[in-house]
């Protein structure tokens, strides 16, 4: 199903205004298009006990290049997998240590379209980067820890940095382009990070439950990004020079916690927060279409981390801000590429991850805009 009102031609409810030179989107509580389902159909499973390469520990991010070739981030086995299309080991990037090359924690790893370069997060604060071919290129040792990042074509770095500040007991979001060498270039907007802090003998001591107001980023395409933070249901479009483009709002209703979520903070002997994110993650598909995630899907399974167990519920916007869909996504779904969506999932009674991909079989009736 792709849409509740097939058939018929909706009309758009919402509103355009103009704030200090900028369009502001206005969108109406409900979609343009009402409620879509994927029609999700199985197209690749790479996992295997019967070889090592195919033996994952703790996957943690995956990538997808040109050639449809797939990289897998395999944090406790100390390196990256890169498989072809069809699901064939290619070759092992890095390995454990400490060295040019190593790893001692890869957990997100992203590409550069027009080189190919590979980019790995390692640890905190290290950003690692390889030719395509795997060779390594340099490390770049950061001075904030790094949440999330993007290599753009001109060999700057779209970055969200966590920077702390032990004697003030917080942390804040430091959205910003570094350069070439991990320097901060620009920096675009900062915004409190809401995890739990308390002074305890020897320290700070630091608890995250999930639910604390973040930023988050996606790029679009390579001259735009799009931002928000999770205390308001607003989106922010910028040039990758960070000139604010046009802004989009939501007409939703304020998050309320549920008893269940409030016995997490009482469990922890914290007290409860006033606000509840509007939205836990922000990614794109190769459209251009802005997914936002409404719903908390992170649990911890023992041995293998936080690890997604139910679908994310998402609304899904235009690539100029139209709200046109309702919709849901397989846990851990990190990447929607011409038609295809790629997933990671683990099997708890084997012990076992796989990395999936799907055919959108409905992509092409997916909508686009107005």
């Amino acid at each position: 199903m792709v849409s509740t009102n097939a058939g018929q031609n909706p009309q758009w409810m919402g509103k355009i205004e103009n704030e200090d030179g900028v369009k502001i989107l206005q969108n109406p509580r409900e979609p343009l298009y009402g409620e879509m389902t994927f029609d999700l159909e199985e197209d690749l499973s790479i996992g295997s006990e019967d070889d090592s390469h195919y033996m994952f520990y703790r996957i943690r991010g995956l990538a997808v290049d040109a050639e449809y070739n797939v990289l897998i981030s395999d944090m406790s086995n100390f390196r990256i997998q890169v498989f072809d299309r069809e699901g064939k080991y290619i070759k092992t990037i890095g390995r454990s240590g400490q060295g040019p090359g190593e790893f001692e924690q890869p957990t997100l790893v992203r590409l550069e379209g027009s080189s190919g370069k590979i980019y790995v997060k390692d640890m905190f604060r290290a950003l690692d980067v390889f030719e395509r071919d795997g060779d390594f290129v340099k490390s770049l040792k950061l001075n904030f820890g790094i949440h999330d990042f993007f290599p753009l074509e001109d060999d700057t770095i779209l970055a969200l940095l966590l920077r702390s500040a032990d004697e003030e007991i917080k942390n804040v979001h430091v959205l910003c382009r570094l350069d070439d060498q991990g320097e901060i270039l620009d920096s675009f907007a900062e915004y409190p990070y809401t995890n739990l802090m308390k002074r305890v003998s020897g320290g700070v001591l630091s608890t995250s439950t999930g639910y604390e107001l973040a930023a988050h980023v996606a790029v679009l395409d390579q001259e735009k990004f799009v931002y928000g933070y999770s205390k308001e249901y607003e989106l922010n479009v910028m040039s990758r020079e960070g000139k604010l483009l046009y802004r989009i709002r939501m007409d939703q209703p304020r998050p309320q916690f549920t008893s269940e979520e409030q016995s997490e903070y009482k469990r922890i002997k914290f007290p409860v927060p006033e606000f509840k994110p509007y939205f836990f993650s922000i990614f794109s598909d190769t459209e251009g279409r802005i997914y936002v995630q409404r719903n908390k899907t992170e649990v911890g399974i023992r041995g293998y981390g936080p690890i997604d167990t139910a679908k994310k519920e998402v609304d899904i916007l235009s690539p100029d801000g139209y709200f046109l869909y309702r919709s849901s996504l397989p846990p851990n779904t990190s990447i929607i590429k011409n038609g295809y969506l790629y997933t990671r999932e683990l099997d708890e009674d084997e012990g076992m991850e796989y990395v999936k991909r799907y055919k959108i079989k409905n992509w092409e009736q997916i909508k686009k805009g107005r």
